[in-house]
């Protein structure tokens, strides 16, 4: 979460457009502005969500629906839960999955193997056989700033949003020239942000096994087992 409320990002970028107090409707809505752009330009983790649904089954077309939770972004993974027979669905877009499937909803059913996402709600095919239980891992869009006590979901990203939408603020009134130095501290401070976030010392996969030697456990079952 943010260290500040919307009365003192307010406040901040108050300050970089001399106080004024006439401004102010406006730059709520260039921080939210300023969050948006954020998000598309990386998903921080304080953006990535995870929840698990059971699907519905009424024996009907219905049952290959499965709606998402508000204000979702982009969809990550979805996993179909089934014991040793869980699997991840492989998203196609609306258009080829119409072409795959288009009259198959009369077929019969199986576990579902495909999905595609229409607004918030994931169509799935085949039409499942029973009411699977889902694991879904998605990024969702900054919470809107309204009262003065809310604080931005984004962690520790106050300064970005401040400067932002102080350039914007700018840029608006016509000072082209304070709104591109402005940007430019932001973008500054951006690149460092997005460097630190990315920083994972244990992402590296290590083979546990040398030349010649036998891997231990359950290997077969280890999907980073190589057999080299």
């Amino acid at each position: 979460m943010g260290t500040l409320t919307l009365t003192q990002m307010q406040a901040e970028v108050r300050s970089y457009h001399g106080n004024r107090t006439d401004l102010d409707t406006r730059i709520t809505r260039f921080l939210n502005f300023a969050q948006i752009r954020l998000a598309r330009a990386y998903s921080f983790p304080e953006l990535h969500k995870f929840v698990t649904a059971t699907g519905s089954f009424v024996n009907d077309a219905t049952d290959r629906f499965i709606s998402l939770p508000a204000n979702v972004h982009s969809v990550k993974d979805f996993v179909l839960e089934d014991g040793d027979t869980s699997r991840k669905l492989e998203y196609k877009s609306p258009r080829e999955f119409d072409r795959l499937y288009t009259g198959y909803i009369s077929r019969g059913r199986s576990k579902p193997a495909i999905y595609t996402r229409w607004q918030e709600c994931m169509e799935l095919m085949p039409l499942p056989d029973e009411a699977y239980n889902y694991e879904i891992r998605y990024i969702v869009w900054p919470t809107d700033l309204v009262n003065g006590s809310d604080v931005s979901i984004l962690d520790r990203k106050d300064e970005l949003l401040i400067l932002l939408a102080a350039s914007i603020m700018h840029h608006s009134l016509g000072n082209t020239t304070k709104g591109r130095d402005l940007f430019g501290m932001f973008a500054a401070i951006r690149e460092e942000v997005i460097v630190d976030e990315t920083v994972e010392p244990d992402l590296e996969i290590k083979s546990e096994q040398g030349p010649g030697s036998v891997p231990s456990g359950k290997y077969w079952a280890n999907p980073f087992f190589t057999g080299r």
